[in-house]
């Protein structure tokens, strides 16, 4: 998930003409960035979903940053950034036959977008399930305290800046 930062505050400025030019921007830029396959799609407001196959962690992690900083570098004036969530789908290996498992990978890759919105914005957040975690009853436990998670050993978490911070406010 990619949402552009402080995008209300470019509807004030603006207008909503320029909201609307920074949308058709953003849109155009991540077609550029996104690999043959991928699929982009506005996800609604001021966010976008990218489903990228084939990624390991660190291929995830790299896409997210190369889309970020495309996205930086498209005007030096008045500069328009965004935050980046992620999460492989499905999350857990029980998910795969579950039709519905695309929405544990959706909140996972939400829950990741939002922290790294408190993280300063600007960056990414990817979350990744360990091997030995294997049971989607797990995600609302994981969602509700990624840190413990973090601390089991359950998942792992990259981020483009040093410290994540969640939605309490705490880093990790």
């Amino acid at each position: 998930l990619i949402d552009i930062d402080r995008f209300k505050s470019i509807n004030d400025r603006l207008g909503h003409d320029g909201g609307d030019l920074a949308l058709k921007t953003v849109a155009a830029e991540l077609r550029k960035v996104q690999r043959n396959g991928d699929v982009l799609a506005r996800w609604g407001g001021e966010e976008f979903l990218v489903i990228a196959h084939g990624l390991d962690f660190a291929g995830a992690a790299a896409l997210s940053e190369r889309l970020r900083s495309s996205i930086e570098r498209l005007s030096d004036d008045d500069p328009i950034t965004v935050s980046v969530g992620f999460a492989p789908c499905p999350f857990f290996a029980s998910d795969a036959a579950n039709k519905t498992g695309w929405k544990n990978a959706l909140g996972f890759a939400d829950h990741a977008l939002y922290a790294a919105k408190h993280s300063g914005r600007n960056g990414w957040v990817g979350l990744w399930p360990r091997h030995h975690i294997d049971h989607a009853s797990n995600s609302a436990a994981v969602l509700a305290d990624p840190q413990r998670a973090l601390r089991r050993d359950d998942i792992e978490v990259r981020a483009s800046a040093g410290t994540v911070v969640w939605k309490g406010g705490s880093g990790a």
